[in-house]
């Protein structure tokens, strides 16, 4: 969470109570502004503390755009069922949830041949209690993003941005489409549901009053279609599926913020420097102030009606031209390029659905959420490129296979950082990587300011480090030598070598609510951090290998040197005699406050330890024993002086990361509970699949203080996060696959886990260096049976580490021999038996079986 966000809840907690949210001249009423969104919002001043172009935050004012003109007729509540002549209701079950139907799905199967089983069904309104449970539906192309499934109705537009991934500073307003009779007011819709498909990045949703449908398929244009690029495309069918016709109809498109009817259906909202046409790409269309009417005539009986309606961005003024081209033919070019993409990928071929759909829906979550330039977005209220937040889609894209994806984000990275001249905490995601400036002498500079001092270094060589072992590619390192030690030495080390927070770390607003501090207590001013001082350690580490890579053996002994000062003091100070990680210091008292999750989990999922290690044991072993609310789930709990104030928090509030890191790091430790961990994700995903950025533990739903119409804030908290999302999607392939490669060694470690209830599970298409590879885990009686299967030019050395789930050692049969039992690694951890192989050759284009049984139980 940026800082600035949490001062809607600080106002909550420190004045007890709700402000007055008056008018000025900045702005319209808040309280009237999402009302009109038919979403209840927190009664509080807004101060989204959004970054401008420059980095720097904004104050918050709304777009002159937003203006505070009454909106146009809301649509109506579900459940207030009209009796308009000539509108057939015909009780009967509604359509359910699946594959979407229509002419649009019939005429394009290969864009869904394929959809999510997450869905957002909804009978009544989104109200604020319903809205934390909500999955945003997005998507883009690289140039125009946005989403729905988040207001009523589900098909409302949300947060669209265009014609690049920079808000700058505000989002265009929402779009909400409806179906009328001519002259009356919209028809408020029994039942409504949203998903999205997986063979193209295509969201839709469905609303139905008896006999009548509005479906909506959502989609950007081809990003290799000139102009289509900068439109969102949204194809319309209004259906009859009943007995008799209905009466005469309207379909409108109903604008929340100000836009102006410019020629014969035809409508511009302004937004700064940005334009945004909506159009029909068919005529008859009527623009009104707000609002763009397409009259349908009477709809008959199992007839359907088809339109196609354009949001196209620019920036400058509008109207823009309607572009070249069919939207029939983009839907079907957009599934051939992204199946295209999603084959070079890890395939997941396992028995519980929600598992393959969390995992191929994040690869959607990633890919839709990156700009044309390469640049990783979180779309849901920030927009532009965190250096931070890049380790998730790293971490997530290395693991599925996307090793080109990966160094699209780190040479945007690196081209953000010399247009900055230095390491930032965000860039702006559509500068040119192309024309960026040549790097500077990065040993010159001083030593990096507050807010870049520590967390975010750490992150740059751990993605370089994790880079080079999926790919065995040393270029991009050796070229960004310099950085890279910068990253290390340039941070600002404190008294015997501790580090500050950077101010800006997600987590430490839940954080402080788990110790009773306030929520934006400045620990970058006041504190000392152990999670920066792990993430150091891990980027230690990485530096350390990469540096013996390139013979650079001068520098492998400086860095030792360094590193075991800080570890020295990172051990004196935060390791407590119980054996669990402490989160911070008190620089004033050098006080030591107890464990938090996000911040003790890091001693392995930085790269710091080895889940082997005894620190790392002892702290999980401290973790689970103080922090355990049920197995696999650790949650400090909500401080009693904040009690009250989140609706459904009172049992305390997590990260969207912490499913993910607390699944990897009992994973690495070999703790029994890891398969409930597995199990506590499914809890954590919302309506799509997705992760949002602050939750409420009490019912594991997002923590939504805010549903913006108007574009200014967008989400808050966000939504639909790729960081999040890619570092959980990371444990849960940790976890069932347990790949940690050598690229350059050509080795392959595997430590698969086969949940209880499964037989058998395969991943296709696994990617190191060159080499493809193919892992098959089947249970056969007591046995299990694990065959790696290579699709490579060369010969690779793999290692299978199986935990037995008891005390009970394993015992190896390689392609049928048995394994020397002095030849098999034993290791024991939480009366946890865990045993390896040692290595086996696996040759090019060959496989290796190997069969896995209790150590007392014969073939």
């Amino acid at each position: 969470m940026r800082l600035g966000c949490w001062v809607l809840v600080g106002a909550l907690w420190v004045g007890c109570g709700a402000t007055d949210s008056g008018t000025d001249a900045s702005g319209p009423d808040v309280a009237d502004v999402f009302q009109d969104a038919g979403t209840d919002v927190l009664d509080v001043p807004m101060d989204p503390g959004v970054p401008d172009e420059d980095g720097t935050e904004v104050d918050g004012t709304t777009d002159p755009g937003a203006d505070t003109d009454p909106m146009p007729t809301d649509p109506g509540h579900p459940g207030e069922l009209p009796d308009i002549p000539g509108f057939p209701y015909e009780p009967g079950e509604p359509p359910a949830p699946g594959m979407p139907a229509g002419p649009v799905p019939a005429a394009h199967p290969a864009a869904f041949a394929r959809v999510s089983s997450f869905t957002t069904l909804m009978d009544g309104p989104v109200t604020q209690d319903r809205l934390g449970f909500l999955g945003a539906l997005g998507t883009g192309n690289g140039h125009v993003f946005g989403q729905v499934g988040l207001a009523t109705p589900l098909n409302t537009l949300h947060s669209l941005v265009g014609p690049t991934y920079e808000r700058r500073p505000n989002f265009f307003g929402d779009y909400a489409i409806t179906l009328a009779p001519v002259g009356g007011e919209p028809l408020a819709f029994e039942q409504e549901w949203a998903g999205r498909s997986l063979s193209a990045p295509v969201v839709f949703t469905e609303g139905s009053w008896g006999s009548l449908i509005l479906q909506t398929i959502d989609f950007a244009g081809p990003a290799d279609e000139e102009q289509a690029r900068y439109c969102f495309v949204r194809m319309v069918t209004v259906r009859n599926v009943g007995m008799s016709d209905s009466g005469e109809a309207v379909l409108r498109v109903t604008s929340h913020n100000r836009a102006d009817p410019v020629e014969d259906g035809v409508l511009v909202e302004t937004s700064k420097a940005r334009s945004l046409t909506t159009r029909f790409v068919q005529p008859g269309g009527v623009a009104t102030s707000r609002m763009l009417e397409m009259p349908l005539g009477v709809i008959e009986a199992g007839s359907d009606r088809v339109l196609t309606l354009l949001h196209c961005a620019a920036q400058g003024a509008g109207p823009v031209a309607t572009p070249a081209g069919d939207p029939g033919d983009w839907l079907d070019a957009l599934a051939q390029t992204y199946g295209a993409w999603d084959a070079g990928l890890v395939q997941v071929d396992v028995p519980e659905p929600w598992v393959k759909d969390f995992l191929d829906g994040m690869k959607m979550t990633l890919k839709v959420q990156t700009a044309a330039t390469g640049a990783t977005c979180p779309m849901s209220e920030y927009t532009r490129t965190w250096a931070r937040d890049n380790i998730g889609p790293v971490m997530a894209m290395l693991a599925l296979g996307g090793h080109e994806d990966v160094e699209g984000m780190l040479d945007y990275l690196y081209a953000a950082i010399r247009y900055n001249g230095d390491l930032r905490n965000s860039y702006d995601a559509d500068l040119d990587p192309a024309n960026a400036p040549p790097p500077r002498d990065w040993e010159s500079l001083p030593t990096l300011p507050t807010k870049e001092s520590a967390e975010t270094p750490s992150y740059m060589v751990i993605m370089y480090g994790l880079h080079h072992r999926y790919t065995g590619s040393l270029e991009r390192a050796v070229e960004r030598w310099g950085l890279l030690r910068r990253c290390m030495y340039g941070v600002a080390f404190g008294p015997d070598h501790l580090l500050s927070f950077t101010g800006d770390e997600t987590f430490r607003a839940a954080m402080n609510a788990a110790f009773g501090l306030f929520l934006e207590h400045p620990h970058h001013e006041q504190s000392w951090s152990a999670n920066s001082s792990a993430l150091w350690l891990g980027a230690g580490r990485e530096f350390e290998r990469l540096a013996a890579a390139q013979g650079l053996d001068d520098q492998v002994t400086e860095l030792r040197a360094m590193f075991a000062d800080v570890e020295a003091s990172t051990v004196t100070h935060y390791l407590g005699e119980d054996g669990c990680l402490a989160s911070f210091i008190d620089r004033q008292t050098m006080a030591v406050f107890g464990p938090w999750e996000d911040v003790s989990l890091q001693v392995t999922w930085s790269g710091w330890k080895d889940g082997d290690d005894p620190v790392a044991e002892a702290n999980m072993a401290c973790l689970v024993e103080r922090l355990g609310r049920e197995p696999g789930v650790l949650q400090s709990p909500l401080h009693p002086d904040l009690i009250g104030v989140f609706e459904g928090g009172d049992e305390g509030v997590y990260t969207g990361m912490l499913p993910g890191y607390t699944l990897a790091a009992l994973t690495d430790v070999g703790h029994p509970d890891a398969g409930a961990a597995l199990d506590a994700v499914r809890r954590s995903l919302d309506t799509s699949g997705n992760l949002h950025e602050y939750m409420l533990f009490e019912d594991r739903k997002g923590l939504s203080l805010v549903y913006d119409p108007v574009g200014t804030v967008g989400d808050y908290t966000a939504k639909f996060r790729p960081w999040e999302g890619g570092i959980v999607a990371e444990a849960v392939l940790r976890y069932l696959i347990g790949l940690r490669p050598d690229a350059v060694a050509s080795t392959l470690d595997f430590r698969p886990h086969l949940p209880d209830g499964w037989d058998r599970m395969a991943f296709s298409n696994l990617r190191v260096g060159q080499g493809r590879y193919d892992l098959e885990v089947v249970r056969d009686g007591v046995a299990v049976v694990v065959t790696v299967t290579s699709r490579a030019a060369t010969d690779a050395v793999l290692t299978v580490r199986w935990d037995a789930g008891g005390p009970t050692p394993s015992r190896f049969e390689v392609d049928g021999e048995p394994v020397d039992g002095g030849d098999i690694a034993r290791f024991m951890h939480f009366g946890q038996a865990s045993d390896r192989t040692p290595a086996i050759v696996l040759p090019a284009g060959g496989a290796v079986v190997v069969r896995i049984l209790p150590d007392a139980v014969e073939r």
